[in-house]
């Protein structure tokens, strides 16, 4: 499967493979290991955004492991991967809406009005024929969708969407689709792939006997529900995702006095006894404090004794044994007396008691805990509920109908709640430092292919950097084995085009490599080209696109100069990546690296004519080479452009923030985009609040990003965030980290422009054109500027030798990867490295000491 689609389908992949059927006509197969119950949800979306965007009547047919579908062959199947998509917060209103018309909907609906009895058999012996049952089931649908409210379809609507499919599974999956959690892989195949031959086999099956269905099937996308009773039968008594269920054991340990703040002295059993109830002997001890457990051997006292009850001795309190004699017919012991029980009935007043000192429970826990039988105890439970003294619902993850307390559940609900604005709290920010190192896929890249290519540069949505980090630490830190063999094949088969935005430094310009459906993520150049360079763009356009084909009068290093000057102001691109990686003078190394010829092998070399060497014959500099066009892409609407802007911010960032849309150069600065950000905002596109701690107010994102954020939220005992005015800057580590060597411009790096630098008492590092940065679990430890020749440890103490260790492996890795030769620490902190107080712990991580310095190369094997 590998071989055949690039990509195995898991719990965070989802693949899209297409090929052709017998008839010309297009075979979609969705993979994914979810499961029906996911995927039978999703192919009702799929087929109501297909009947909506084209009036196409699509029949997914969904399995254990993917879906199947047929398309005519139209520019449809281009568009697939945004109609798979559909809002989180629709995906239940569209399921309903769209499960009437399923043969599932038809079958579910004939066992609930069999179950209520609305079928009855003439002779209950025999066994009616199914087709009997269909036709009869049929005409009582005819007669009740002119009935909206009829409960059997209700009870139908509701057994399909809770039982038979899995709608919060389906909205987690939209979440991750969107937020990028969960990467859409999108194939075309000349042939099924072997998990498509498998779903393929029983597709067929699905359509055989397709004039055969049922009218209930046919007309139940007629039915009207009502939808204040729909949504009363299918969320009011489901709190298993409200209640949590750190809060439940929480509160049921408070009311069992079982907290260790909680328990209770010798002499405050009997108060004890009284308020619980009857306690068994055996968990006495962890209700006491442990200092006077040792005296638990004789819990009597004249307040309270001991009886069996359900099999097992109970500390029962004296005012007991009259609700026990009359309840449960426990005969009250000599020395004892017992009035009559007053007020409700025995029972009713036991179980009762059971319910506020206990969570949520089942008749059967009742029954166990009294010794009765479970329908006694459902008959009280059923009174108490009619009653409204008990609540009736699902309120934990077994999912069976329990009953609470309302005062418990109360209490549940107003510990939960709080919980739930606690997790809302700002994210520490090292903890959006994470985030961006997992969205970027740089703690965890995976192995190079051109499709993993075009879905990293998908996440950097149209960012300019310089040329010289692209192929050295952009992408080989997002793709393990990245090759440059995988970014050609993207640009000559136009899936990736090049645009130039200025320049970083001499011969080192500022690169964007954007996918080309997502070329409006890319603004237009910050000024408008000269005329000089509209001109030799003209010139371009009525060439073949070579640089012999533009050679005039002027020398060949003149016109190169000239290109170069006109790409970087917007007007020309390379349709290659070979003239970029000459202009920056082979620093774009990856896999191979030119290896310079000996003076031999250069004495043998034919001698160039004169007319070469002055530029008038046909010699292309390596840095024009290959084709080249002028640049015209479409101007959108401010509007559209407006939308493409505040997207490519979020998928760089995730969260925009001041220091973001600052460091992106974005004319108007944060005031123009605070309005722009706002409307968002007003539209409900996107959430305004104080998402990362230490950011101000103003920070943008969506639901689903910032569920993202949160999950790489960790406890603020574990992390100690680098503030400003300390001396010590990122915590220590229990255990050593991966580090992670990223270009210090490099988005998926948020020091320097997102967050603040980690305080240090005298560097002043920068994001400038080949400088380092080394991560380590969303802190920044270390900086290098261009080279490696001077590190700042933003440490102190021990923390620096541990850090100067993971600076270490970092660069080890990067030189055995290729990404840059052995590396010459000089200086560390402003100092010598010698007296640095460091280089014993680079000496132990591997480094050599030379007399220059301190080298890092591969480690040896």
């Amino acid at each position: 499967q590998r071989a055949a689609t690039g990509a195995v389908p898991d719990e965070h992949t989802v693949v899209l493979e297409r090929f052709r059927d017998e008839l010309g006509d297009w075979r979609v197969v969705v993979h994914s290991p979810l499961g029906r119950q996911v995927l039978g949800a999703w192919s009702l979306i799929i087929a109501d955004a297909l009947s909506r965007e084209v009036s196409l009547d699509a029949v997914p047919v969904a399995g254990d492991d993917g879906i199947v579908l047929r398309l005519p062959d139209s520019d449809l199947v281009d568009r697939l991967p945004e109609l798979l998509l559909a809002d989180p917060d629709d995906v239940g209103r569209i399921v309903v809406e769209q499960v009437g018309g399923t043969a599932l909907f038809a079958a579910r609906f004939r066992e609930c009005a069999a179950r209520a009895l609305l079928l009855p058999r003439p002779t209950p012996g025999r066994r009616a024929p199914l087709w009997q049952q269909r036709q009869r089931a049929a005409q009582l649908l005819e007669v009740a969708r002119h009935h909206p409210r009829f409960p059997i379809i209700i009870e139908t609507v509701r057994e399909v969407t809770q039982d038979a499919y899995d709608l919060p599974g389906l909205v987690e999956l939209m979440r991750g689709l969107r937020s990028g959690a969960v990467r859409l892989i999108e194939v075309v195949t000349e042939q099924p792939s072997p998990f498509a031959a498998t779903l393929l086999f029983r597709y067929p099956g699905a359509f055989i006997y397709d004039g055969d269905a049922p009218l209930a099937e046919r007309r139940a996308a007629l039915l009207s529900m009502d939808p204040e009773l729909l949504a009363a039968a299918l969320g009011t008594l489901d709190l298993r995702e409200v209640l949590d269920p750190e809060v439940l054991a929480e509160v049921v340990a408070d009311l069992q006095h079982t907290a260790p703040n909680r328990r209770v002295r010798i002499d405050d059993l009997p108060a004890l006894a009284r308020e619980l109830g009857p306690i068994p002997l055996d968990e006495l001890p962890g209700r006491v404090v442990p200092e006077e457990s040792a005296a638990l051997s004789d819990p009597r006292g004249a307040d309270t004794t001991v009886l069996q009850l359900a099999g097992r001795p109970h500390l029962v309190a004296a005012t007991d044994l009259g609700l026990l004699r009359d309840a449960l017919g426990i005969p009250v012991p000599a020395g004892f007396s017992a009035p009559p029980t007053e007020g409700r009935d025995a029972l009713t007043q036991l179980i009762a008691r059971f319910a506020r000192t206990h969570g949520p429970f089942t008749a059967q826990e009742v029954a166990d805990a009294f010794g009765l039988g479970v329908a006694t105890v459902g008959l009280v439970l059923e009174r108490e509920r009619v009653a409204k003294r008990l609540v009736e619902g699902r309120f934990t993850p077994a999912g069976e109908a329990e009953f609470v307390d309302p005062t418990v559940l109360r209490r549940l609900r107003i510990r939960s709640l709080a919980k739930a604005r606690s997790e809302v709290e700002p994210v520490p920010r090292a903890g959006f430092a994470r985030f961006l190192a997992a969205s970027h896929h740089v703690d965890d890249p995976p192995r190079s292919s051109a499709d993993e290519v075009l879905l990293a540069l998908q996440r950097l949505a149209g960012a300019a950097l310089p040329a010289s980090a692209w192929e050295t630490h952009v992408l080989p830190a997002r793709l393990r084995g990245y090759e440059r063999a995988h970014l050609d094949e993207l640009l000559a088969e136009g899936e990736v085009v090049i645009r130039v935005r200025g320049s970083a430094g001499p011969n080192d310009p500022l690169v964007a490599l954007v996918p080309a459906d997502d070329l409006d993520l890319l603004g237009p150049p910050d000024a408008a080209p000269s005329a000089e360079a509209v001109a030799l763009a003209e010139r371009l356009a009525l060439s073949d696109g070579t640089f012999a084909s533009l050679q005039g009068s002027e020398s060949a290093t003149e016109l190169a100069d000239q290109l170069w000057r006109a790409a970087e102001e917007g007007a020309v691109a390379p349709s290659s990546m070979a003239p970029v990686r000459a202009r920056v003078g082979g620093a774009s190394r990856g896999a191979h690296r030119a290896r310079r010829p000996s003076p031999r092998r250069r004495a043998r070399l034919p001698r160039p004519s004169r007319a070469l060497l002055s530029g008038q014959g046909s010699l292309t500099p390596p840095q024009v080479s290959g084709r080249w066009y002028r640049v015209r892409d479409p101007l959108p609407s401010p509007a559209d452009a407006a939308l493409a802007l505040a997207s490519s911010w979020l998928e760089r960032f995730g969260v925009i923030t001041r220091g973001g849309v600052t460091a992106d150069g974005t004319p108007g600065g944060f005031s123009t985009a605070y309005r722009l950000l706002a409307t968002l905002e007003d539209s409900g596109k996107m959430l305004r609040g104080y998402l990362v701690d230490g950011l101000g107010g103003a920070q943008f994102s969506t639901p689903e990003i910032i569920e993202q954020l949160r999950r790489h939220s960790v406890p603020e005992r574990a992390t100690r965030a680098c503030e400003p005015g300390t001396t010590k800057g990122p915590r220590s580590f229990p255990t050593s980290p991966t580090p992670i060597l990223l270009a210090a411009l490099d988005p998926a790096n948020p020091y320097g422009s997102i967050l603040p630098w980690p305080p240090h008492p005298t560097a002043h590092p920068s994001r400038a054109a080949g400088a380092l940065v080394v991560l380590a679990d969303g802190e920044c430890l270390a900086h290098l500027t261009r080279g490696g020749r001077i590190l700042t440890l933003f440490a102190a103490g021990e923390d620096r030798e541990q850090h100067a260790a993971l600076v270490v492996r970092a660069l080890q890795q990067a030189v055995a990867e290729g990404r840059m030769e052995r590396v010459r620490i000089e200086e560390v902190d402003g100092e010598r490295v010698a007296a640095s107080g460091v280089q014993d712990a680079l000496l132990a991580a591997g480094a050599k000491v030379t007399p220059k310095g301190i080298v890092v190369e591969a480690p040896r094997a």
